[in-house]
């Protein structure tokens, strides 16, 4: 709380004119900052919710999945799902920021970096086991083309955009009556 009491003070000094610029250059870049790790956070929390709309789809958020031969968590994709429905697992990262090269690295070496270690977790600890595993990305509408094409002739792997994601009334009908995204 003095944390947030000594921020909001500062604020007030900035809008008063009371700090040097390179002092008021440097708060901004904070706060922008904190605004971006807020979206994420909320895209994250916004595909959660499509996710398990409708009941069938059971998430675990940040899944530490271990590296081959190794008991420590390796990898942590945003969300491992559990559809119900369909009997498989699906690996699901969001990727709100402009860059898609960490998505797609990922998605490219899918099967070293999540499929097969977290099968046989899965296995292991007795959660499901013969499931097909695929990955799901969300990405930026602008960017949607471009994740596709990255990935053109890839098996197990689709992208959806995070803005068809986000309004109930648009996808209400397709989530439920398809599944997820194929």
């Amino acid at each position: 709380m003095e944390k947030l009491i000594a921020f909001m003070r500062e604020a007030v000094r900035i809008v008063a004119g009371e700090l040097p610029p390179a002092r008021v250059c440097l708060w901004k870049e904070v706060g922008w900052r904190s605004t971006v790790v807020f979206m994420e956070a909320l895209a994250e929390q916004v595909i959660a919710t499509y996710l398990t709309r409708g009941g069938k789809v059971f998430i675990v958020p940040q899944y530490g999945i271990p590296a081959p031969g190794s008991k420590g968590d390796w990898s942590c994709p945003d969300f491992v799902a559990l559809d119900f429905e369909k009997r498989e697992v699906v690996v699901v990262e969001v990727a709100s920021g402009a860059d898609l090269g960490p998505i797609t690295t990922k998605a490219k070496d899918r099967e070293r970096q999540w499929f097969t270690p977290l099968r046989q977790k899965l296995k292991d600890d007795g959660v499901v086991d013969g499931w097909e595993i695929r990955f799901l990305g969300f990405v930026r509408q602008h960017n949607l083309d471009k994740a596709r094409a990255a990935l053109t002739g890839h098996d197990r792997v689709a992208f959806v955009s995070i803005e068809s994601a986000t309004f109930p009334w648009d996808y209400w009908e397709t989530r439920i009556g398809e599944g997820l995204p194929r």
